[in-house]
């Protein structure tokens, strides 16, 4: 069962605006481990090589701690993040002066320190 987590600003007390493709593009730009992709090629239970179409999707990260995001209606979404990708949802969140929600619209959090920390070993993530 898939659950995604959303980088959104729907909830802030400001009614800021959602995050625009604007934005999206500039930060995917600027961050050189952000890789937008267009198809995704895996295998089926019948061992069959299949193509998936995810034009709209930006692979984060370049190993086996990498997922991937999408703009969609103003929030970015990732489905079944780690709890690396998740920190990683809380620094782009903090860039973009949003926050990080569940389906069900709760709040994840996470400490101040932990994402302090996480700047100086971002390449880590």
């Amino acid at each position: 069962m898939s659950y995604s987590l959303f980088i959104t600003r729907r909830f802030l007390a400001n009614n800021a605006s959602p995050i625009s493709q604007q934005e999206w593009a500039s930060i995917v730009t600027n961050m050189p481990d952000m890789v937008g992709i267009s198809k995704l090629k895996a295998r089926n239970h019948d061992n069959d090589t299949i193509e998936i179409d995810l034009n709209d999707y930006i692979r984060w990260g370049n190993n086996e701690n990498a997922f991937y995001i999408r703009l969609l209606n103003g929030e970015l979404e990732v489905s079944n993040p780690s709890d690396k990708a998740i920190l990683k949802m809380h620094l782009l969140a903090r860039a973009l002066q949003a926050e990080v929600r569940g389906e069900d619209n709760e709040l994840y959090e996470v400490a101040q320190e932990i994402i302090e920390l996480s700047n100086e070993y971002r390449k880590e993530l």
